[in-house]
């Protein structure tokens, strides 16, 4: 039977293999959560959206549209 972890051989015993797992697996979790706190975030926009806040309270900024003719 082989080994459970890639990069972990019977006859060489380390902990490097495994590391290597665990920080692949930290960061990638740690993306997730960024994402999944950004949509958060999001929602959290869309409610003060429709309770009628001020654009100031938002939490993700977007830049507001170049003026037009008109603005000139």
């Amino acid at each position: 039977m082989g080994p459970i972890l890639p990069g972990c051989r019977r006859e060489y015993r380390t902990t490097s293999g495994a590391f290597k797992w665990i920080v692949l697996i930290t960061i990638l979790g740690a993306i997730g959560l960024f994402y999944a706190f950004r949509e958060g975030l999001k929602d959290v926009d869309r409610i003060y959206e429709a309770a009628d806040f001020p654009a100031d309270t938002r939490f993700i900024k977007t830049n507001a549209p170049p003026p037009g003719r008109d603005g000139l």
